[in-house]
């Protein structure tokens, strides 16, 4: 596999502001092992990283997947959503735009509070 010596592969998805950048960037994600490297979506994927301002960041993402779409380096098989219920006990819980829910980090520490 470390060669791309294969015709398919299947593999996970990522989520979150860096989902594109972790599977598509030539060199710092994915793409080296889906052997897939174009320089406009790098430098799309690379200004949307280090881009403050959300709405200017959210038009990089979209003309990024654009052009990812339109390459079609990756063929998604199916999309999963996920529906999450919580009682109101449960305390410094938040909902992510992510596949990746953690309970706890650096930031949070979920408990059941009295």
């Amino acid at each position: 596999m470390s060669r791309s010596n294969f015709d398919m592969a299947i593999s996970g998805g990522y989520g979150g502001e860096d989902g594109l950048f972790m599977m598509f960037h030539s060199t710092e994600g994915g793409g080296p092992r889906i052997n897939y490297a174009n320089p406009e979506v790098d430098a799309l994927l690379g200004t949307a990283k280090i881009t403050v301002e959300l709405a200017e960041r959210g038009k990089l993402l979209i003309e990024a997947a654009r052009q990812i779409a339109a390459d079609r380096p990756h063929l998604p098989a199916y999309l999963e959503f996920w529906q999450l219920g919580y009682n109101e006990k449960v305390k410094d819980f938040a909902v992510l735009p992510s596949v990746y829910v953690p309970l706890t980090s650096p930031y949070r520490n979920v408990d059941i509070g009295d």
